[in-house]
């Protein structure tokens, strides 16, 4: 999957999950301008989970708010997926 589409879908499933409709790939999720809550939050994860099956639990490890964007987020689970190991 390339950025453009995990872009896509992100802002698809923000859509689905929260209501929202993303105008900037620069602005955090949790602004004023988006409003979304810390629970849409979850779900929309767990959504993107599921739907690129692969688990997204590392995202928050060294990463603070400012992931909280379509850009920064998309390039983040580039990295994850690239890296996904099968599990033994």
């Amino acid at each position: 999957m390339n950025e453009e589409t995990l872009r896509e879908m992100i802002i698809q499933t923000i859509s689905d999950k929260s209501n929202v409709a993303i105008t900037d790939h620069n602005i955090n999720f949790l602004s004023n301008t988006y409003g979304i809550s810390v629970v849409e939050l979850f779900y929309i994860i767990d959504s993107l989970e599921i739907q690129l099956e692969t688990p997204l639990f590392g995202l928050f490890e060294e990463s603070d708010h400012n992931i909280l964007t379509v850009s920064n987020l998309s390039q983040h689970i580039i990295q994850i997926m690239n890296y996904k190991q099968p599990i033994m």
